[in-house]
């Protein structure tokens, strides 16, 4: 050995240890542009993140976008430019990136081509189009593929099958906006944000203190979706339309049908695919707004100018909301709001069947459900059909007669309104007939009550025909939450015997539909389904010993002393005498949670119908089961 001055041996060198040859897989020097179906439109509505179109959509898009874009000889921008998209409601402009509601107005929706996206534990986010533009440009650039493959002694031409990654070396960087954009494999892309304080201290503790590199603190990029756009994955077709009508306050800030409607159209398609998901994927149901308050002037700004400033913001939620029950029963405005009301349906009825040609010859049908005081309304231009009394059952002739009467006698008075106010009325009607009506936190029984119509007229009947015939309404709903203050019954109305006997409980949604609901919304009841039980053994020489009979006696009984408890309610009409039983209920009452409070609920009751669940269940239920081919009501 080496002897230093010191008379020690030197220390000897380090070994040398040979580093290990560095691999490198190659990577193709062309990269083919992504196929219609890898590339996803997105669309965003204000105030949201991007959402992605379904399969069928995004083709769509795409398909007119490279049309558009690559060119076709005689092709119209202006008039093939838009597309229509999640299920007709939206018309889409590929050229603008926007889309435009169908059915209402302000209805406005962004687009977006994406074709790079960020992903983040599983979650997938397009990049805009600018950037991602810049990112395509880069990874398509056949300069540093070539550079790349001559350095390490390759050279081949690959047509675009992706290779794997060698390990962390660097292939190819780039600065796109404020993100630096780096290459480690044609699969591994990653970037990290230049511009943030707090990324690039990462990246230098990285790589100066923990011997990481250059993808220390970056998120990984992928090209093209990870779910291949198909035609298969796409809406069903339309089965059932329904017409959703707002009721007061539509005029107050904050207050939007449009927004009412899509809370209850995803809280109904969330729960079709649970509970009926055959049957959606047969034929889903489509809801559409009917906004109607906002197209009427009515008094073109006077009750603005009477209003004391006092508590202004208190006077003007009372102008806009309950001054809409006063306009209605003015003979000057009710004439002016039926009609606005009617033209508005019969405009979104047009619409719809003008992109729909085929939908009534498919077996499409119309129904509406109506808020507040819009059910009052759509229930006067129905009442001011002229019904074919040929397909009313009739009971009596008496009856009958009074039945016609009375649909002869609401047109006369609403002409004879308006003749007061020195103008010629005829009163608008719908287009379509309905299967049926949803009435949700309804006060029509109030106001019909409140008319003065004879009680005769409408008591006694064993159906809801004397409210509406069945040739212009199958079948009326009025669900209402027990402690929404608004809201009325409309049982007792048509049946005095009724006024003992608890609204339909509405089953809740977690629990699915119960046997009773089935067989309800199933169409009316006939007589042969509404057998009184028969007695037997010696009990049955005993009067109103048995359970139904004592039941039916306290029924009638309280009904002529109108008396009321609610604890002596009886849970169903099952105890009622078969002369005295509805062929179908009326009433459907949602259900309280157990430790909730009925005085709070109040507050919310009126306006929690669109986001609640067991509602949108009981509409499924009755849309889906009701059978219209139900013979007719017997006598």
């Amino acid at each position: 050995f080496e002897m230093t001055d010191s008379g020690k041996p030197a220390r000897p060198p380090p070994p040398q240890r040979s580093q290990p040859p560095m691999s490198f897989t190659q990577i193709p020097t062309e990269v083919l542009p992504l196929q219609p179906h890898e590339i996803r439109w997105h669309y965003k509505e204000p105030g949201r993140f991007w959402v992605h179109f379904n399969g069928y959509d995004s083709l769509l898009l795409e398909e007119r976008f490279q049309r558009l874009y690559y060119g076709v000889a005689g092709y119209d921008l202006k008039e093939t430019a838009m597309v229509g998209v999640l299920g007709g409601l939206y018309d889409a402009n590929v050229l603008e990136r926007t889309g435009d509601s169908v059915y209402w107005r302000g209805g406005t929706i962004k687009l977006l081509r994406a074709e790079w996206f960020e992903v983040i534990s599983d979650k997938w986010y397009p990049l805009e189009e600018d950037l991602a533009r810049q990112i395509e440009e880069a990874h398509r650039s056949t300069t540093w593929r070539m550079k790349f493959n001559k350095d390490v002694g390759l050279d081949v031409r690959v047509s675009g099958s992706p290779s794997l990654s060698a390990g962390n070396v660097v292939r190819h960087k780039i600065t796109a906006g404020k993100h630096d954009v780096v290459w480690f494999g044609e699969n591994d892309i990653r970037w990290s944000n230049n511009s943030d304080y707090s990324s690039k201290m990462m990246n230098f503790v990285g790589r100066k203190l923990m011997g990481k590199d250059e993808s220390y603190g970056s998120k990984h990029l992928r090209r093209g979706y990870w779910d291949m756009a198909r035609t298969d994955d796409r809406l069903p077709p339309i089965g059932h339309v329904v017409f959703v009508i707002h009721g007061i306050g539509q005029c107050m800030e904050g207050s939007d049908i449009c927004k009412s409607v899509t809370d209850l159209r995803e809280k109904c398609q969330k729960v079709a695919k649970k509970q009926f998901n055959e049957k959606w994927k047969g034929g889903r149901i489509e809801f559409i707004p009917v906004e109607w308050r906002t197209w009427l002037q009515l008094d073109k700004g006077i009750v603005d100018t009477l209003t004391l400033p006092n508590v202004r913001t208190i006077r003007n939620i009372v102008n806009s909301s309950v001054l809409d029950v006063m306009y209605y029963m003015s003979p000057t405005y009710g004439p002016e709001i039926l009609d606005g009301m009617a033209m508005r349906i019969n405009q979104q009825y047009r619409l719809f069947m003008d992109r729909h040609p085929d939908y009534i010859e498919n077996g499409g049908v119309f129904s509406v459900a109506a808020h507040s005081l819009g059910s009052v309304i759509i229930y006067d231009i129905l009442s001011l059909h002229k019904s074919d009394v040929d397909d009313m059952p009739v009971e009596d002739e008496g009856r009958h007669q009074l039945l016609t009467e009375l649909q002869e006698a609401k047109a006369r008075i609403v002409e004879l309104e308006a003749a007061l106010n020195k103008r010629t009325y005829q009163p608008k009607k719908i287009l379509f007939k309905l299967e049926h009506l949803f009435i949700l936190g309804s006060p029509l029984g109030m106001f019909l009550a409140l008319r003065d119509v004879e009680e005769h007229v409408y008591r006694h009947h064993k159906s809801a025909q004397s409210l509406l015939p069945a040739s212009i309404c199958k079948r009326i709903h009025n669900i209402h939450h027990p402690s929404d203050p608004i809201a009325y019954r409309l049982e007792p109305l048509v049946n005095s015997a009724y006024e003992r006997v608890r609204p339909v409980k509405i089953d809740r949604c977690a629990a699915g539909p119960s046997g009773t609901a089935q067989e309800l919304a199933c169409g009316p009841r006939k007589d042969a389904d509404m057998v009184e039980p028969v007695k037997k053994g010696w009990m049955s020489y005993l009067p109103a010993i048995a359970k139904g009979s004592i039941a039916a006696s306290e029924a009638v009984a309280v009904a002529s002393t109108g008396t009321a408890n609610d604890k002596k309610l009886l849970k169903d009409d099952s105890g009622l005498p078969l002369k005295d039983k509805l062929y179908e209920r009326l009433d459907f009452q949602l259900q309280e949670g157990a430790m909730s409070s009925s005085y709070v609920n109040s507050f919310t009751a009126h306006t929690s119908y669109w986001t609640d669940p067991d509602v949108a269940m009981y509409l499924l239920l009755q849309l889906y089961k009701y059978q219209p081919s139900a013979p007719p009501l017997g006598p």
